[in-house]
């Protein structure tokens, strides 16, 4: 180990700083020359934990691995024997201090994670109180979209009363609102009405929209 001149009060500020934590510039001493410490290796800063798990913002000093020996080889075995007792009382308050804000901080973590489902669940059900009619439309196309993808051997042909239910369930638009809706797509060219051969050939023709052509039944999205 390289010669390193330090005095008595040095080697004890040594000894302090040898924690978990470290020690404080206090706790070393107002005298003591920690700049110099630092700079042979000695001592080094140290950020701890505070209470609520954030990172402190002052800098404490830990004495290093090289100060450990330092101060060591300087100071008589009964002493060593006291400090390490001490180190490992340290140690084990240090551990239970970790594991107190460790549970804190991850009891605020379950409570937060739980207020986020609870939110996202809110939102995902929430009924649409006021749209724009391109907003229905697409509540209309995603629902047509997800009937077809449960559907695929029906051509992208879905019946009219089973997208009617899936859109109200997600708006506040009642069964008139949504048919004339409808009608107006089909006049507009975006979606093709497909009409029931007869009322016996469906299962609940009154759920289906009349029109001069017969009953539309069906609804085939053209773009």
């Amino acid at each position: 180990m390289e010669s390193i001149d330090v005095n008595e009060k040095e080697i004890n500020a040594l000894k302090i700083a040898d924690k978990v934590d470290g020690a404080t510039k206090t706790d070393l001493g107002r005298k003591i020359d920690i700049e110099k410490l630092i700079n042979h290796g000695l001592l080094e800063e140290h950020y701890p934990l505070t209470k609520s798990g954030k990172t402190q913002k002052r800098p404490q000093f830990r004495t290093t691995e090289k100060g450990k020996q330092k101060y060591k080889s300087s100071t008589s075995p009964e002493e060593l024997t006291k400090i390490i007792i001490s180190n490992f009382t340290n140690l084990e308050n240090s551990l239970k201090e970790f594991m107190k804000i460790f549970s804190s901080m991850t009891a605020n973590l379950v409570s937060e994670i739980s207020t986020l489902k609870s939110s996202i669940t809110k939102k995902s059900t929430a009924k649409i109180t006021s749209m724009s009619d391109s907003e229905l439309e697409r509540i209309i196309k995603e629902e047509y979209k997800k009937l077809d993808s449960e559907f695929p051997a029906l051509g992208g042909v879905i019946e009219i009363p089973l997208l009617r239910e899936k859109v109200i369930s997600r708006s506040s638009i009642g069964q008139q609102k949504f048919n004339e809706f409808i009608k107006e797509m089909g006049n507009k060219g975006i979606i093709d009405l497909k009409f029931a051969m007869d009322t016996l050939s469906v299962k609940e023709p009154e759920k289906g929209i009349r029109l001069p052509k017969g009953l539309a039944y069906y609804v085939l999205w053209r773009r």
